[in-house]
């Protein structure tokens, strides 16, 4: 998904300030954007895909990938425009549903 397409455009003007993961190897893993009562839309991510983004763009096993993300990424805070990460099912290379560990 391009930065410049409709998609971004329309959440750009909901939220100007919404914040984005810069790099660009997660802009295929939006799957949307959601916002709360009266707070600004976010972009939401999968998470599966950014596991997999990683593992393909940096070379590391689902174990490494999953590590990085639950200590660089997943756990950032931008503030109210921080971005949202979507789990529908998290699974290992051999099929098997993982529990993340709890970020408070």
């Amino acid at each position: 998904m391009s930065r410049d397409s409709e998609f971004f455009k329309e959440l750009r003007a909901a939220n100007p300030d919404a914040v984005y993961f810069s790099e660009s190897f997660f802009d295929p893993c939006i799957i949307g954007a959601a916002s709360r009562m009266n707070q600004p839309a976010v972009v939401v991510y999968d998470g599966q895909l950014m596991v997999e983004a990683v593992m393909l763009h940096c070379e590391l096993s689902f174990d490494e990938a999953l590590e990085y993300l639950e200590f660089n990424t997943w756990g950032a805070w931008f503030g109210e425009h921080t971005p949202l990460i979507m789990f529908p099912q998290l699974k290992n290379r051999e099929g098997i549903t993982l529990q993340l560990s709890a970020q408070s």
